[in-house]
């Protein structure tokens, strides 16, 4: 499906580029030719997620073409008919302006593209990934009264030391840098931890306890919500639709529990996903109506929220694809390079420098509470030119290998580790549309880390997989126990020949 997708995608863009651009015969040209290569790297990205050998690297792939379709393939599209509804109309560029700097634009991100994804793809490394699920027995009970008592002392960090509330800065807790961890592991660290249950009601068949599940994680996002963080709703529709396909994948056709549970999940997903997308217009009204000094409280902000007339009038779909900024931001901040490059230099690409230029160009401060994002390839581009954009990409696609294998590779149960890795794509994810200070984001990672490291043992500490490469998953029984988790005493791996 996803590589029908593909040819589809990127037959349909062109064909809106041929029809509906106004451009030369250079240009469009030029276009066909990125195409083509989006088109080949994506489709060898994909088609490595069915290997058996190469499924971790395709499980990456995956996640990135998806990202660069929707990001910039659509938008190249889309941009022949709605470029005016892009957020950078009329902020940073002009309609006109960016319809003729789209296709430059979409070179300098294919170019980007093609680095990033050949790093993915020629990692040497491998762990012998595989989407099966072992037999695990998690502590549903204890997790059952520890988790809500967790999140709601993630609302009191929040409430009495403002602990990751964007544009407010934290108390200082007596202790230098504990206040940014706590922040980072509250906030992109509970992704994970937030929806343990929910993975092992998935996995195990339970319907109940799926939905239990589910609650906490909307819980989580709906606390990042009221202190004006409105992404972790997003991330949260992603993460369940991830655990499905995963839980999907190891549970077989034949797996009557899961079809139960599935249809639940999705029957939920569709109400929450509906009720956040309809929503998703006010969040940023709400947002800056609680971070109002002597603001009146919730109620009032939710009234603020609702009645305003600038969210009234937009439209939430739209809202949401501007929220995934991409290739008109690009083109943008290209048409923006020498304000914004001024004293760029290759410390750039990992400072932040240049978003906080792009910050000082709109506002005339950097002392605001907002900020923009001039995605990783711009931030590479501008800092170091074409070279810049090659190596930057190349060095942050091994990046994300080396740290997804690392992540394999601990000796934490292997039905944790796939709980762990779409949270551990969204911050992936997140780094690409953002780009920046490269040594805060790697901080972040490392603290989510530990985090998923901890509170995998704590969930199931007996059931440690042993190292992979030279294990694979024994058969799964998720649906003869579908009452009662299965044993951990049975083993997990069952031992096979090295592969050659």
């Amino acid at each position: 499906m996803l590589k029908t997708t593909n040819h589809l995608l990127h037959i349909a863009t062109f064909g809106m580029v041929c029809i509906f651009g106004d451009y030369g015969v250079e240009e469009i040209l030029t276009v066909a030719v990125c195409i083509m290569g989006s088109w080949a790297v994506s489709h060898i990205g994909l088609s490595l997620a069915a290997g058996r050998r190469s499924a971790e690297i395709g499980a990456l792939s995956i996640g990135i073409v998806m990202l660069y379709w929707i990001a910039y393939v659509t938008k190249l599209g889309l941009g022949m008919l709605l470029s005016d509804q892009y957020w950078v109309v009329p902020k940073l560029i002009s309609n006109e302006a960016l319809v003729r700097g789209m296709p430059g634009a979409f070179v300098i991100a294919t170019i980007g593209y093609l680095a990033l994804m050949t790093a993915v793809l020629t990692f040497p490394l491998r762990t012998g990934f595989g989407w099966e699920i072992p037999e695990f027995r998690p502590r549903i009970r204890l997790l059952s009264v520890l988790l809500p008592l967790v999140l709601v002392g993630k609302y009191i960090l929040k409430v009495q030391f403002n602990l990751g509330i964007p544009g407010v800065d934290p108390l200082y807790l007596g202790i230098p840098y504990l206040a940014g961890l706590l922040a980072f592991v509250i906030d992109s660290g509970f992704v994970f931890v937030s929806n343990i249950l929910l993975f092992c009601g998935l996995a195990l068949g339970r319907p109940k306890l799926m939905l239990y599940g589910l609650l906490l994680g909307f819980t989580n996002a709906g606390i990042d919500l009221r202190f004006g963080s409105k992404d972790t709703a997003m991330y949260q529709l992603a993460i369940v639709a991830a655990y499905l396909a995963i839980a999907r994948y190891s549970a077989g056709t034949k797996a009557a529990n899961f079809r139960k549970t599935a249809m639940i999940a999705v029957t939920a997903l569709a109400v929450f996903g509906i009720a956040v997308i309809g929503a998703y217009k006010f969040f940023n009204s709400f947002r800056f109506a609680m971070l109002m000094e002597g603001h009146a409280g919730l109620s009032a902000a939710i009234d603020t929220a609702l009645f305003n007339k600038s969210a009234d009038s937009s439209n939430s779909v739209m809202e949401i694809y501007n929220r995934i900024t991409g290739l008109e931001t690009l083109a943008a901040i290209m048409h923006l390079r020498e304000a914004l490059a001024a004293g760029g230099s290759v410390a750039g690409m990992f400072d932040g420098s240049i978003m906080q230029n792009l910050i000082y160009y709109v506002f005339g401060t950097t002392d605001v509470k907002t900020a923009f994002s001039i995605t990783e390839f711009g931030n590479f581009y501008l800092s170091g030119g074409l070279l810049g954009l090659v190596l930057g990409s190349l060095v942050l696609g091994y990046c994300f290998c080396l740290l997804q294998y690392q992540v394999l590779r601990m000796r934490i149960h292997r039905a944790m580790t796939l709980a762990f890795l779409p949270p551990l794509w969204i911050l992936f994810v997140f780094r690409l549309l953002g780009g920046g200070e490269m040594i805060l984001w790697l901080k972040e990672v490392g603290v989510v880390v530990a985090t998923f490291y901890f509170t995998a043992r704590i969930v199931c500490p007996g059931c440690l997989s042993r190292l992979p490469g030279r294990y694979s998953p024994a058969p799964t029984v998720l649906a003869s126990k579908p009452k009662n988790a299965v044993s951990c005493h049975t083993p997990a791996f069952a031992r096979t020949e090295p592969h050659s």
